[in-house]
């Protein structure tokens, strides 16, 4: 009994790092892909086959996809910052609930620079296998920016 009950312990112990590390993943992966736009850190924790579950039925490489993405939107908001809010993890799936902001100045999917303050929230679930994201699902109000840069076209009403 003495020595099961260790087992045990000794296996969450285990269990609560693995977690905590799959977390110091994510949490290397936003912010400073998002926050730097470091692209190297989308080759270093990125899987080489890694899915993002929002695109469906692309051909190519998710990965390069996600760094094309990446860079479209830091070119465009260039002071772009993701604050993690809440990050939640259980195994090998990791849960945030995030906000980012940036100020339009670049080009941003053929509209013009606007000038104008933007944000957006989500939340965002990975999976991690050995250190590296080989899943990723998202839910956001991206489309909200796409609503804030129109009305910043149109101007005041």
């Amino acid at each position: 009994f003495i020595v099961s009950d260790h087992l045990r312990r000794v296996k969450g112990n285990e269990r609560h790092m693995v977690t905590e590390a799959n977390k110091g993943v994510f949490r290397r992966f936003y912010e400073e892909a998002w926050n730097t736009g470091d692209l190297g850190i989308i080759d270093e924790l990125l899987d080489t086959n890694f899915v993002n579950h929002e695109l469906v039925d692309v051909v190519g490489s998710h990965r390069e996809i996600y760094k094309r993405a990446l860079t479209e939107t830091r070119e465009a908001f260039p002071d772009w910052e993701t604050t993690i809010d809440d990050l939640i993890a259980e195994g090998n799936r990791v849960v945030a609930r995030w906000h980012g902001e940036g100020t339009h100045t670049g080009e941003a999917w053929g509209i013009p620079p606007t000038g104008r303050r933007m944000s957006s929230t989500g939340i965002t679930i990975v999976r991690v296998v050995r250190g590296r994201i080989t899943d990723f699902w998202k839910k956001d109000d991206s489309a909200t920016i796409w609503q804030q840069t129109e009305d910043a076209e149109q101007g005041p009403r």
